[in-house]
């Protein structure tokens, strides 16, 4: 059975063409399958340190600004058999090298779990956690959530078809700390959104569980960010490390959704 979303990384080759003030990244890839009708491909350009211009096959997609959130677009009704998508960098050569990282398709069902955030809070010493999600793409027949924390369901839920954006909350968590200055062994949390018959998407976390009490007076450092946020490696050493960072950049405040996992992060600002 097939699992969503379903990812395929655009790595090497990419064709570079540089230009006065821009570069122009080409790659080819094929698609031979044909979507099935519950199905949509995007693509997804997960961090860019400049401005950047997209189309595929010819067909313009869309700018995005410098930015570690991800551009995410709808790309199924213009992708082909042989495809070419173009990147064009726009850029200040002396500032140096355009980077542009995580660029990768997602085949995900028409209807899937968007902007997933979580908020830790604590009741007699014990966390528990409060889940929101959105929902896209319109549903036929009844869904229901399912959250697993290391593998034990911790929480069932049938939707109805109008309950969006979702809130869940699951208490009474029996689950080891995350505390300051040590390692700490990291928790995985799976959500998941189903429909009778399937699975229709399922999102992985790693986490951990923070009592705000433990940090008090324990060093924060300054922590800038020049990688995708969703998938950033130096946020899960701190994570795994017990390190305490403050993100600087008041602009990652609002994307959340894409932080909330990490029990590192004290502060974005």
């Amino acid at each position: 059975m097939a699992m969503y979303p379903h990812r395929i990384n655009l790595r090497e080759p990419w064709q570079a063409i540089p230009e006065e003030h821009r570069t122009t990244y080409r790659r080819a890839f094929r698609w031979p399958t044909e979507l099935m009708p519950f199905e949509q491909l995007w693509l997804v350009v997960g961090y860019s340190n400049t401005p950047i211009q997209l189309t595929l096959n010819q067909v313009p997609l869309g700018n995005q600004q410098p930015s570690r959130v991800p551009l995410e677009l709808d790309i199924s009704t213009y992708v082909q058999n042989q495809n070419l998508l173009e990147m064009v960098s726009l850029h200040d050569v002396a500032r140096g090298n355009a980077k542009i990282q995580s660029v990768y398709l997602e085949v995900r069902r028409s209807v899937h779990l968007r902007d997933i955030t979580g908020n830790c809070q604590w009741n007699n010493g014990k966390p528990f956690i409060e889940l929101t999600a959105s929902i896209r793409g319109q549903a036929e027949r009844k869904l229901s959530m399912v959250v697993r924390l290391n593998d034990k369901e911790v929480c069932y839920r049938e939707l109805e078809l109008l309950d969006r954006p979702v809130s869940l909350k699951i208490e009474s968590l029996d689950v080891p700390l995350w505390k300051p200055g040590q390692q700490n062994p990291l928790q995985a949390l799976e959500v998941q959104l189903l429909d009778p018959s399937c699975v229709l998407a399922q999102q992985h976390y790693l986490t951990g569980f923070v009592d705000p009490r433990l940090t008090a007076g324990t060093p924060v450092e300054s922590f800038p960010l020049d990688e995708p946020i969703f998938e950033s490696t130096r946020l899960a050493e701190a994570d795994h490390q017990g390190r305490l960072v403050r993100i600087d950049d008041v602009a990652l405040s609002a994307q959340w959704n894409y932080l909330w996992h990490h029990p590192c992060i004290r502060a974005v600002s």
